[in-house]
């Protein structure tokens, strides 16, 4: 059995389903989940993730503030979280030891790559968006970490969402 840190709903059904051990790091308390190991906390409390990520394998970081709304409206917070707090997940990664990191990015990175079709290796163009700015730079710090730690990391830009379990603001 593994352990693994992630903060969302469909991912702890899919890896609780496989027999994988799940432990949420999150800042809200897990609504529907009473059977998963739990930690309160931000991505911007490296000490918190620290203590989190202990003797854990692997970590799913999908913490963001998502809401384009919420990121214009307050650019300095959602930086905190999105591009900070994967600094932070990164860094106690690398002090923990831990041997995987999987980040959430978004296809969004894409937005304004002129051509019509795209995959992974199509140069990115420069964000004319603060959240698509965000996901890039911190796809940059997952990319960096990497090759300087050595660490394992896997970069996986999500589609927009659907479904009966997309998320509680829908």
């Amino acid at each position: 059995m593994t352990r693994n840190l992630l903060p969302t709903r469909m991912r702890i059904l899919c890896l609780m389903a496989h027999g994988v051990d799940v432990r949420i790091f999150d800042m809200v308390y897990p609504r529907h989940r009473k059977d998963v190991e739990y930690y309160h906390g931000s991505v911007t409390d490296l000490q918190a993730l620290q203590m989190a990520v202990m003797d854990v394998d692997a970590i799913f970081h999908l913490a963001a503030v998502a809401d384009v709304k919420d990121v214009y409206s307050d650019p300095h917070y959602a930086e905190a979280i999105n591009v900070r707090g994967t600094i932070n997940v990164l860094e106690a990664a690398r002090r923990g030891k831990i041997s995987r990191v999987i980040y959430g990015s978004t296809t969004w990175v894409y937005s304004d790559v002129l051509d019509a079709e795209v995959d992974e290796n199509t140069p990115l163009r420069s964000p004319s968006h603060l959240y698509t700015a965000m996901k890039v730079a911190s796809e940059h710090y997952c990319q960096a970490y990497a090759k300087l730690y050595n660490m394992d990391v896997t970069i996986l830009r999500y589609g927009i969402p659907y479904g009966a379990r997309w998320g509680v603001s829908h």
